[in-house]
C-alpha cells in the first residue's frame, strides 16, 4: 500500500485519520530503539513526519480521502500511544483491515484507541503543575521512548506556555484540570471550587479548543464535597497508586527506585514537572518498564478497557491483571 494512492483533504474539525496513526506506528517499528532527541528521525518515518505532523488548533488538519470516489471518512483518533509493543500490534491489525488503496476500513472496524489494559501490561505516567520550564525535557523523553501521558495542568500555566499544551496534546497525551492557584479544595467552599476547576478548565479550552474531563486535586486533597463539584463540572478525580515523592528533596536515583521497585500492571503514577530531578529519573524509568513489557499509556487509555471515567468519580488505578 503506497500513500500516493491517497489525496487529501483538509476539514476545520481537529481530527487525525486513525489509519495515519497506525501507519507511522508501523514504520516506527522498524526502528523501535529509543532516539535521542537530537537524532533526527530518517527515511519513511521522517517524511511521514514532514506530513502529518498536527497542524496547531483552529487550523485544518488532514484526512484521507481515496482516489478513486471512495467517500471520506472522519472518526475520533486514538491518542497516539507509543508503547511500542501495543503499539506495534495495534497497527499491524488496523493495516490489515485498510484493504486496498481504494477503500478504507468503516469506523466501527478500527481497533480502540489504545492496549487492552485488561491483557497487556498497562501504567500511567502522571505529570502535575505545569507546564513550566522543564516540560520540554520530558516531552522530549517521552517522544523518544514511544510513550504517552497525562498532564494536569495550572490553569495560569497552559496561558503561559500554549505551545507546550499544544505539543502534549499533538503528541497525543492526555490534559487534565489541576485549578487555577493550586489549593487544598477540602478548605474551600462549593461555589470556591467551582471557580478554581471552572477557571482551570477555560484557561485549558482557550489553548487547547476542548475542555479537561480530568481533575487532579492538588495535594491529593479531597472529599465528597470536592468529588461533587467535580462531577458537576464534568471531571473526573484522578488520584494515584504509586507516588515517588519527586516532590521532596530527593535524588533522581532515589525516583528511579522507588518507580521500578514498586511497579504494579495499573499503576497511574504521580510525578510533577515543575522539578529540575524528575526529568532525570525518567530515561531509566521509561527503559526499565517497557523492557519488562509495560505499554505507557494515557489515564483515559488505562480506564478505557474498565468502563472509562465518570465526573465525580474517584479513581486510583486501573486494572490490574
Amino acid at each position: 500500500m503506497m500513500l500516493t494512492g491517497f489525496r487529501w483533504l483538509h476539514l476545520p474539525e481537529p481530527t487525525h485519520f486513525l489509519f495515519i496513526s497506525a501507519w507511522r506506528t508501523a514504520m516506527a517499528c522498524f526502528d523501535a530503539r529509543p532516539r535521542p532527541p537530537s537524532e533526527p528521525r530518517r527515511g519513511v518515518a521522517a517524511a511521514l513526519d514532514a506530513r502529518l505532523l498536527p497542524a496547531p488548533v483552529n487550523q485544518t488538519r488532514p484526512i484521507i480521502r481515496t482516489t478513486q470516489g471512495g467517500s471520506a471518512r472522519s472518526v475520533r483518533p486514538p491518542a497516539r500511544y507509543r508503547g511500542l509493543r501495543a503499539a506495534c500490534a495495534t497497527a499491524a491489525a488496523l493495516l490489515a483491515t485498510a484493504g486496498p488503496p481504494d477503500t478504507v476500513a468503516d469506523a466501527a472496524t478500527l481497533p480502540p484507541s489504545g492496549p487492552d489494559c485488561t491483557v497487556v501490561r498497562c501504567v500511567a505516567l502522571t505529570f502535575d503543575d505545569g507546564p513550566t520550564q522543564y516540560t520540554p525535557s520530558i516531552l522530549h523523553l517521552l517522544e523518544a521512548h514511544h510513550a504517552v501521558a497525562t498532564f494536569f495542568l495550572i490553569g495560569p500555566h497552559a496561558l503561559q506556555r500554549p505551545a507546550l499544551v499544544r505539543r502534549e496534546q499533538h503528541d497525543g497525551d492526555a490534559i487534565g484540570d489541576h485549578t487555577v492557584t493550586h489549593p487544598h479544595l477540602t478548605a474551600l467552599s462549593s461555589a470556591r471550587i467551582r471557580r478554581e476547576l471552572d477557571g482551570a478548565a477555560n484557561d485549558i479550552a482557550s489553548v487547547t479548543g476542548r475542555r479537561p474531563t480530568l481533575l487532579r486535586p492538588p495535594f491529593g486533597a479531597y472529599n465528597p464535597r470536592v468529588s461533587h463539584v467535580a462531577g458537576q463540572t464534568g471531571l473526573a478525580v484522578i488520584m494515584w497508586s504509586l507516588d515517588p515523592r519527586d516532590w521532596k528533596k530527593v535524588t533522581p536515583q532515589a525516583i528511579e527506585q522507588r518507580v521500578i521497585n514498586r511497579m504494579r500492571p495499573g499503576d497511574i503514577v504521580s510525578l510533577h514537572d515543575r522539578y529540575a530531578r524528575t526529568p532525570k529519573a525518567l530515561p531509566l524509568i521509561l527503559t526499565d518498564l517497557a523492557n519488562r513489557g509495560y505499554a505507557f499509556v494515557t489515564v483515559p487509555q488505562l480506564l478505557a478497557s474498565s468502563g472509562g471515567t465518570r465526573p465525580g468519580l474517584v479513581y486510583h488505578h486501573g486494572p490490574r491483571r
